[in-house]
């Protein structure tokens, strides 16, 4: 993108480069970090054996600080990883294959700088900037999962700043991997043939022969979930409903899922049968 200097790929792939670096470095030190731990555990113990009054200074300070053995392997373990981490474990993203211009893009996007961080008001976006840059441009990246929820935030931010192709392209295609991303997982948890997308039913409330859209439909045992896509959420509502009875459902998921006309078509005091159709079987719904 031109706008940021780097792509939405380049810059996930930057993300787990850098992730993939950091367990390179904590997979080749595990073995001399456990090794500190094992010399804090010897010396824990040697302390332990001594009595109170016949210990040193040192030896008080030391049984005051790890009352038990896990304390005191647990402060040695930590001790060690950062020893070695704040010499090793930081990265220049240009070594691992980015220019300076992507680089630099996703310093914009995500990257928390002793610049920016003057502009930070409240501790809480600290979390919409997780790309540490010290201040001889290296990166250090923590939590994968939390950066790459950040990275999407600022690229949507960045969509949204040219409006007509938000509305006109980047909206339709989001909609359409939500949707179809959805379904990926959805695959994970239940049967195929129990998972319904595209889906169309009657709906009396529009007149004679129309018909409403349902996202996703999962009918599965005594369940049934019903999803309606939402990019502009970037979230898949989902009510998860038993057939068995209505259960708790809070109406503020109701109100984004279904119009009230849908949820009285699927779930009715009187029991009626209406069809989920699609290109395959139907599945029908009390």
């Amino acid at each position: 993108m031109a706008k940021i200097g780097i792509s939405p790929v380049r810059a996930q792939e930057a993300l787990w480069r850098t992730y993939e670096h950091g367990n390179v470095f904590i997979q080749s030190n595990i073995e001399t970090v456990y090794a500190e731990a094992f010399i804090y555990e010897i010396e824990w113990r040697r302390v332990r054996k001594i009595r109170a009054d016949r210990r040193s200074t040192e030896e008080h300070q030391f049984a005051s600080a790890f009352p038990t053995k896990k304390h005191s392997m647990h402060y040695g373990w930590v001790r060690k990883l950062s020893e070695l981490g704040f010499a090793e474990y930081p990265v220049q993203l240009q070594n691992l294959g980015f220019t300076d211009a992507e680089v630099k893009g996703l310093e914009q996007l995500i990257g928390m700088t002793f610049a920016n961080r003057a502009d930070i008001s409240d501790v809480v976006e600290v979390k919409q900037r997780p790309l540490y840059f010290l201040t001889d441009g290296r990166v250090v990246l923590v939590d994968i999962a939390n950066a790459m929820d950040a990275l999407w935030d600022s690229l949507e931010a960045v969509a949204k700043s040219d409006q007509a192709f938000y509305d006109s392209k980047y909206q339709v295609h989001k909609g359409r991997w939500l949707e179809s991303k959805s379904i990926q997982y959805l695959k994970r948890i239940f049967p195929d043939n129990s998972i319904y997308n595209g889906l169309s039913y009657p709906d009396p409330g529009k007149g004679a022969g129309a018909t409403t859209e349902l996202d996703i439909a999962v009918a599965w045992g005594p369940f049934l979930i019903l999803g309606k896509r939402k990019p502009s959420s970037f979230g898949l509502k989902v009510s998860l409903v038993t057939l068995r009875g209505s259960g708790r459902i809070s109406k503020e998921m109701f109100r984004t899922l279904l119009s009230k006309r849908n949820v009285r078509l699927i779930i009715s005091r009187q029991p009626t049968r209406r069809s989920l159709q699609k290109s395959r079987p139907a599945v029908s719904c009390k």
